[in-house]
C-alpha cells in the first residue's frame, strides 16, 4: 500500500494537533488565608460571598475528564451555600 501512494516514510509518535487539557490545582484550599486562596467549602478568603467551584480547587489532575467531578463540587458547594443563607432556605 505504501508504494503504491508514493508514501515513502513512515512516522509514529505524538499527534501533530496538542490533545486537550484542563486547568486543575490552580488555587489553593485551606483554612489558612496566608496561605491558600480558599477555605475548605471553596469560598474565597479575600472576596466576601464568592466561591469557586471549578477544577482549580482539585489537588491534582485526574486521568479522565473531571467535568462530572466538577458537577458534583458545584452541587455540594451549592447545598451549603443555600444551608447557610436563611434567605435561600424556604425555595
Amino acid at each position: 500500500m505504501i508504494g503504491k501512494t508514493d508514501a515513502n516514510t513512515l512516522r509514529a509518535g505524538a499527534p501533530r494537533i496538542a490533545p486537550g487539557w484542563t486547568l486543575e490545582n490552580m488555587a489553593e484550599t485551606t483554612s489558612f488565608p496566608k496561605t491558600s486562596a480558599l477555605d475548605v467549602r471553596s469560598k474565597a478568603h479575600d472576596v466576601d460571598n464568592l466561591y469557586i467551584v471549578d477544577g482549580s480547587v482539585f489537588v491534582t489532575g485526574g486521568a479522565v475528564n473531571p467535568t462530572p467531578t466538577i458537577q458534583a463540587v458545584a452541587l455540594h458547594i451549592a447545598d451549603h451555600i443555600r444551608s447557610a443563607r436563611a434567605d435561600l432556605k424556604s425555595r
